[in-house]
């Protein structure tokens, strides 16, 4: 399976539009257009809600995936709050990634992940 085919599927399937975006309150919105710059908040990523480097066998998988804008991705990439840029801790970004991928794709995700452990390569 190709990566271009997958991010195609999952951009249809969030419709184009950054996950992010659905789940903020006005405030967060507010907050979230304060601190990232506006071309990074346009630019759009397929983003792993589980990374790639611990769980390569679901790099494919949809359910892993979401449309995220630029500025977000990298904040929780490098464990940093997807709005306000501050640090987190992992238990608070795996709690972002539970909210953002909503909790009928995070419940199968999360049991996949547990069967599945990390990749231990």
């Amino acid at each position: 399976m190709h990566w271009r085919e997958v991010k195609e599927r999952v951009r249809k399937r969030d419709r184009n539009k950054d996950r992010i975006l659905r789940i903020l309150s006005v405030k967060e919105a507010l907050t979230l257009q304060k601190h990232a710059p506006s071309i990074m908040l346009r630019k759009l990523d397929a983003a792993h809600i589980f990374p790639v480097s611990m769980y390569p066998d679901i790099m494919y998988n949809d359910a892993n995936i979401v449309t995220l804008n630029r500025f977000s991705h990298e904040a929780l990439d490098n464990l940093r709050d997807p709005v306000t840029n501050e640090p987190l801790s992992y238990e608070e970004r795996q709690e972002w990634w539970k909210r953002i991928a909503g909790e009928e794709q995070w419940k199968a995700l999360a049991s996949f992940v547990d069967r599945l452990g990390p990749d231990d390569s």
